[in-house]
């Protein structure tokens, strides 16, 4: 592809994800009690662990600070209300389903090691780490877990 080519498909993508990227934000819903970003049309009103995460990357590029930042905590927020007591934390959340569950007395999935580092990001662009002190013990138990 030549560079002239290159830049039109450039421009083309990223005037689409400016137009629609609002699309992929969510409000409260069931037991999502929090703002939340789906990963893609695809996944309707489900909030997954890493999928996300790897969206908020992406719109970091893309839209505002403050257009974001609320979807973002309210990802981190739905996931810490929906902690286990033995400190696990589900993979993926819909209005009506938390998981994992267990399967013939096996814990399936859990929640990836990124809860963290959604945290601390968020922050660290807000200049702020204040409003994750109601948080601390349940940063341990997943850790613990």
């Amino acid at each position: 592809m030549d560079k002239q080519s290159f830049n039109n498909y450039e421009k083309l993508i990223n005037s689409y994800a400016k137009k629609h990227y609002v699309d992929l934000f969510r409000e409260p819903d069931g037991i999502l009690k929090y703002k939340f970003i789906v990963p893609g049309s695809g996944y309707s009103n489900s909030l997954w662990d890493w999928d996300s995460w790897f969206i908020e990357q992406a719109l970091e590029h893309i839209c505002d600070d403050s257009d974001i930042i609320e979807y973002e905590k309210g990802c981190l927020f739905n996931f810490i209300h929906h902690q286990f007591a033995d400190g696990r934390i589900p993979i993926f959340i819909t209005p009506k389903v938390c998981r994992p569950e267990f399967k013939d007395g096996e814990k399936s999935n859990l929640h990836k090691p990124i809860l963290a580092q959604r945290a601390l990001y968020i922050s660290k662009k807000i200049g702020d780490f204040t409003w994750l002190k109601p948080y601390v013990n349940s940063f341990l138990r997943f850790i613990q877990y």
